[in-house]
């Protein structure tokens, strides 16, 4: 069941990023380091209902591997840094694009995924990112604040004419899964980020 989800998502070749659970009908998902040994945080997905992921920060995935609490003077920022999925892989000396979520992270290489859009970006404030939020409502009023700070950010319209694909399309995951049923390929995604406001039509 868990292979022929993930295969369906066209994830199924980042298996070590999941795993399933057949008495709680749940896919954990990890938030790996570099080594993909180590985990600092995870979510589960229920696959249906208003709560599909549910994110767990290092805290509370050590109390479920039975360890000691995280330091008090640290605890509060491991565990804010901990619900960044992605963060331990990421080359920071390079661009860096942020995702809304981990799934759509997945597809483009050097990638964090801040596992929900109302997540203070102050943490990640001065690096070198483009963002490329989910294409609905608070998607998109997101990332016309941040082009108005002049922020890079993803052109949802002009991509997905370009492409020939549905404009409802809701993100990178979806956007991937719509195009193999066209018997397209992704490709050339750079070219549809800008920093430019006057690019705002293309949202």
């Amino acid at each position: 069941f868990a292979i022929d989800y993930l295969n369906s998502r066209q994830i199924g070749i980042f298996k070590e990023f999941f795993r399933y659970s057949p008495s709680e009908k749940k896919i954990y998902i990890f938030n790996l380091d570099s080594t993909g040994k180590n985990a600092v945080g995870f979510q589960i997905s229920r696959f249906t209902g208003p709560n599909k992921y549910i994110s767990f920060n290092l805290e509370k995935l050590r109390e479920k591997c039975g360890l000691s609490s995280l330091p008090l003077e640290k605890k509060d920022k491991l565990n804010r840094l901990s619900l960044y999925f992605g963060i331990l892989r990421a080359d920071f000396s390079q661009k860096v694009t942020i995702f809304e979520g981990f799934i759509d992270s997945l597809f483009i290489r050097n990638s964090i995924a801040i596992t929900g859009i109302k997540k203070s970006l102050e943490e990640l404030n001065g690096l070198n990112f483009r963002f490329m939020f989910d294409n609905d409502k608070d998607g998109i009023e997101a990332s016309i604040k941040l082009l108005k700070k002049r922020k890079s950010i993803f052109m949802w319209s002009k991509a997905l004419k370009e492409y020939g694909l549905e404009s409802t399309i809701k993100d990178l995951n979806e956007m991937v899964i719509n195009a193999k049923t066209r018997n397209k390929e992704i490709k050339e995604i750079d070219r549809y980020f800008t920093k430019d406001p006057n690019d705002l039509i293309y949202l």
